[in-house]
């Protein structure tokens, strides 16, 4: 198993090794061959049987920002990391959580909590350390802790319009984003897919409601009004009508539903008896 540690390390190692010190996020993102955004469902700690460890983190595909069809959105994929240097596995299996005063560019291993919203840049993990409980597995494209994109929320104050807004905080690699406006325009300088901004995914999915309930009442309005006139001709012209057939049915939504023809006018609307 030894060889397997070495090659998940050599893999990243090699892959670092070649990015430019100036321009890192760009250089990984050439280098990837996943890019997209999830959120960390779980993790876990694996050995192998050099009793290295390993963060087996399972996380939740939210938006695929480099087109692939291997991985979709909703999927649950593996990423491996080497253990973060600010952690430690005590000998009772508990985890103890190093206050290194180090900036995360210097430090190794992807330092990731339940619940993080990011941006990872990965690529396939051809090595044998791995849970083995997901189809695909990955590997972040450098081994630096800060190797990813984390998007946190804040609250900002707008003085115009007087009023508190959401938004996000989008750092990591070399680089810091103020918005997803802003992180959006990089993600477009270098040919990806654009995050999805929530808050106007749901107005739009609210307005596509509206405009579809609009419609269905429309509908129904027109189909009364017409059914209404129905009556009406039918009730001005009753000498017509001068047939024993009759159409037997129930009103649902102001919509009449046929049951069957009564063409002997056998059928005939009486008062309940004893039911």
């Amino acid at each position: 198993m030894k060889f397997f540690y070495t090659s998940i390390l050599l893999l990243l190692l090699t892959s670092n090794y070649s990015f430019s010190q100036t321009s890192l996020s760009e250089d990984a993102i050439k280098n990837s061959e996943y890019v997209f955004e999830g959120v960390v469902l779980d993790f876990t700690f694996i050995q192998d049987t050099n009793d290295a460890y390993f963060v087996s983190y399972k996380l939740k595909v939210k938006n695929l920002l480099k087109e692939t069809t291997d991985i979709s959105i909703n999927d649950t994929i593996e990423l491996i990391s080497p253990l973060p240097d600010k952690w430690r596995i005590l000998n009772n299996g508990e985890l103890l959580t190093l206050n290194l005063d180090k900036p995360l560019s210097s430090l190794n291993g992807l330092h990731l909590s339940l619940n993080t919203l990011g941006v990872f840049i990965t690529k396939k993990n051809t090595s044998n350390v791995s849970e083995g409980k997901n189809s695909i597995s990955l590997i972040p494209c450098c081994m630096a802790s800060d190797c990813f994109f984390q998007l946190t929320p804040i609250e900002k104050y707008d003085s115009k319009k007087q009023k508190k807004f959401s938004t996000y905080i989008i750092e990591g690699f070399d680089k810091s984003f103020h918005s997803k406006g802003e992180f959006n325009a990089f993600l477009k300088k270098m040919n990806l897919n654009k995050l999805v901004d929530e808050s106007k995914k749901k107005a739009a999915e609210f307005l596509e409601r509206r405009i579809s309930n609009d419609l269905q009442y429309t509908e129904r309005v027109k189909a009364a009004k017409e059914y209404q006139e129905y009556l009406e001709y039918r009730r001005k012209n009753i000498s017509a009508f001068k047939g024993k057939e009759c159409v037997i049915g129930y009103f649902e939504d102001n919509i009449f539903q046929i049951v069957f023809l009564d063409k002997d006018h056998e059928f005939w609307k009486t008062k309940k008896k004893n039911t």
